[in-house]
């Protein structure tokens, strides 16, 4: 029967937007925020908000308002640069750091402190066997158990947060770097749904599509959905980057990521709530897991014109990612990052193009962009790599990258440039 009611049609959809940016692998990075900030925990907030809440709600914005699906939003960039895009996430992302990070996860805080010096190499064949059993036959009993965790998990960090908010565990030391709110926001670059938010937008879209509202109703259940996903990921992460800010006396930038989080919850609930937490993060990430992979390995099959098959894709992602977990959290983190530093402008590029899609003149605006973008993104993912002093010293010499902004004024050149390169040419080209 279809919903005729906008108000709880927009919730229900907002709850699944929620609960697709809610990957339990994300709840590491905000205690690591607090722990940065301490004091000045406010801008850790901030600009953690800014990166792994706003720009990735609002990308589903973009993808409405330049037709309603990821096709449309890239489709000025053509059909070579949307299978780059595609390729670029499940490979390097998906399959390279955020599949495995799950495994090591599960590891860190569900295996690791209940059941002590398990080898970690144990725990994730375990992980991936399981994983490959799962997502081989495609069950749809993971994404049933899905819906019950993700309300479960939500329940819980919404009990720990009030918890540490009103009884706060620890005290707050001065900032440990010389920019909060820059850092922060960097930081919330690794969550990567930014990603999410361009590829899964329509998906979002197509839900209310699919009840019978027209096209102004479905925008208008489409910003409810996204208010809601903002409010649930802002006091789940705010909470958590405050319950980091109060341990900020006690560790140090060295910390293990997962050790924070761990340690919130055993200050804030015990045992009983760690054990809780432990069992739902392992059984969330182990969900997001089969799905992820299920997509990465149809996306695989599809490329190689089905010459390699689904199944062996599969089997090849388990065993790859499993090796790659071994790493753990930390190094997972360490190597993605110069990857999302080269992404990242390029995504929100197109977002948010495509939120003003509508007064965008010709693909121009949209390639020259995302050209310098690129240029520029890459030269900070070399500098995180080499540590080239000189090279660093040219970024921060530029408009804005003393804060990490760089690429933005040569963006916006780069779009300009595009603008009177393609000016008179149609909009928007078919793909080819």
């Amino acid at each position: 029967m279809k919903n005729k009611n906008l108000l709880l049609s927009g919730i229900i959809v907002g709850f699944a937007l929620f609960s697709t940016y809610f990957g339990a692998g994300n709840l590491i990075f905000p205690p690591y925020i607090g722990v940065m900030t301490g004091s000045n925990f406010s801008a850790g907030i901030l600009g953690m908000t800014i990166s792994a809440i706003f720009l990735p709600i609002i990308a589903v914005v973009g993808v409405l308002n330049s037709g309603g699906s990821m096709d449309t939003i890239m489709k000025p960039l053509g059909k070579r640069y949307m299978q780059f895009f595609f390729f670029i996430n499940y490979t390097f992302l998906a399959l390279g750091s955020t599949l495995p990070r799950c495994a090591a996860t599960t590891y860190e805080m569900g295996v690791e402190p209940l059941l002590g010096n398990v080898p970690i190499i144990v725990s994730s064949v375990i992980f991936f066997t399981i994983f490959y059993l799962l997502a081989r036959t495609k069950e749809s009993v993971v994404d049933k158990l899905g819906k019950y965790l993700t309300p479960a998990l939500l329940i819980l960090l919404v009990i720990i947060v009030i918890k540490v908010v009103i009884d706060p565990i620890g005290l707050q030391a001065a900032p440990k770097v010389e920019k909060p709110l820059v850092d922060a926001t960097l930081n919330g670059y690794l969550t990567g749904d930014l990603t999410l938010g361009i590829l899964c937008g329509g998906m979002f879209i197509s839900a209310l599509k699919d009840q019978g509202y027209d096209d102004k109703k479905v925008r208008k259940g489409t910003y409810i959905a996204c208010i809601v996903a903002f409010i649930g990921l802002f006091i789940v992460y705010g909470g958590l980057v405050y319950g980091g800010a109060c341990l900020s006396t006690e560790y140090t930038l060295d910390a293990e990521r997962t050790t924070l989080l761990i340690e919130i919850v055993h200050r804030a609930l015990g045992n009983v709530g760690l054990m809780l937490l432990s069992g739902a993060v392992t059984l969330a990430c182990l969900t997001t897991s089969v799905g992820l992979g299920a997509n990465a390995a149809s996306f695989l099959e599809e490329l190689t014109n089905h010459k390699v098959k689904y199944k062996t894709w599969i089997a090849g992602i388990a065993v790859l990612c499993c090796i790659l977990s071994v790493q753990g959290v930390t190094g997972l983190i360490d190597y993605v990052t110069p990857l999302f530093a080269f992404l990242y402008p390029i995504f929100i590029v197109i977002t948010f193009l495509g939120i003003f899609d509508k007064m965008v003149p010709n693909d121009g605006v949209y390639k020259g962009g995302v050209a310098l973008s690129s240029l520029f993104g890459l030269l900070d993912a070399i500098v995180i790599v080499s540590k080239s002093a000189a090279l660093e010293g040219f970024v921060k010499s530029m408009p804005l990258g003393e804060y990490g902004f760089a690429w933005l004024v040569p963006t916006i050149i780069g779009m300009v440039i595009g603008y009177f390169l393609y000016k008179g040419k149609p909009r928007v080209q078919e793909l080819a």
